[in-house]
């Protein structure tokens, strides 16, 4: 059965889980970027890249580094990744997914909502690395539908609204199968 979401969305999944570094096939690190700190870097090093940006970058960094990436194992690889901060949170692979669903409309459109007149310039000039989860949560950007209506393209969000925990998340639905009219027997996500 063909896919529900568009070719350069499902191409875009796959290099995410595919990248291609010193002749080897990983995934992308997940990064937590809420600890890690930085301000106005590089978006791969924001948990906001591209994966052609994450395979450049660590190409760079390993020249600086004299590492030889051709001789690293797929966990010494995705290791490297992981220590240079170079992978995808969460928010960042949402929004490129979401961008190549709306042929590059969505960031025009999204709402960054609760930001001074100089943050909201920031955004719209950065969307990416601007964009967390309760941006894409909030009401001017999203809207809640039933379990029954779910489908590939739509998001879970999952906002922990308290100030002691971190626990903001958000999934992408890739496909869902259900059980009569109603009933969502299976629902795939990234």
């Amino acid at each position: 059965m063909p896919s529900p979401l568009p070719n350069e969305t499902m191409q875009l999944m796959t290099a995410y889980l595919n990248l291609q570094i010193g002749g080897k096939t990983i995934r992308a690190p997940y990064l937590n970027n809420r600890h890690h700190g930085s301000r106005a870097a590089l978006r791969v090093f924001l948990g906001k890249g591209l994966p052609k940006e994450m395979e450049e970058e660590i190409s760079l960094l390993a020249r600086k580094d004299h590492r030889d990436l051709f001789t690293m194992s797929e966990e010494e690889l995705y290791q490297y990744l992981s220590e240079h901060h170079i992978g995808s949170d969460c928010s960042g692979l949402v929004f490129h997914l979401l961008e190549s669903m709306t042929n590059r409309t969505f960031s025009r459109n999204l709402s960054f909502p609760n930001a001074s007149f100089l943050r909201r310039l920031i955004a719209k000039m950065r969307p990416a690395e601007n964009t967390n989860v309760k941006t894409l949560y909030d009401q001017k950007n999203s809207h809640d539908i039933l379990l029954k209506d779910i489908a590939a393209g739509d998001l879970i969000t999952m906002i922990d609204l308290s100030e002691t925990t971190v626990a903001d998340h958000v999934i992408f639905v890739t496909d869902v199968q259900k059980e009569g009219a109603d009933d969502p027997k299976l629902i795939e996500y990234i």
